[in-house]
């Protein structure tokens, strides 16, 4: 990640990073039943990290038509293991 981005959305603590205030008061955290709760609408990004290899491969199909669906046309999906800036 550019250094510009790091300095501008993160604060360093220590070797890491954490997103900055600013961002967390833009964003929406809340817990979501995947498969029982109905999905937001207009979202313009889903972030799932590590659940949804746990479902079956039906209950993934349909898992990922709702996120489809939930996303802006020009929303992104991310899924992705822990990773390091």
């Amino acid at each position: 990640m550019p250094d510009d981005l790091k300095k501008k959305y993160f604060t360093k603590i220590g070797a890491s990073y954490q997103i900055s205030d600013d961002v967390k008061k833009r964003v929406e955290f809340k817990e979501h039943n995947l498969l029982r709760d109905a999905y937001p609408t207009a979202c313009d990004m889903i972030v799932c990290r590590n659940v949804v290899i746990y479902f079956t491969d039906d209950a993934k199909e349909e898992i990922y038509i709702k996120f489809n669906q939930a996303l802006k046309k020009t929303g992104f999906y991310l899924s992705a293991a822990r990773s390091r800036l």
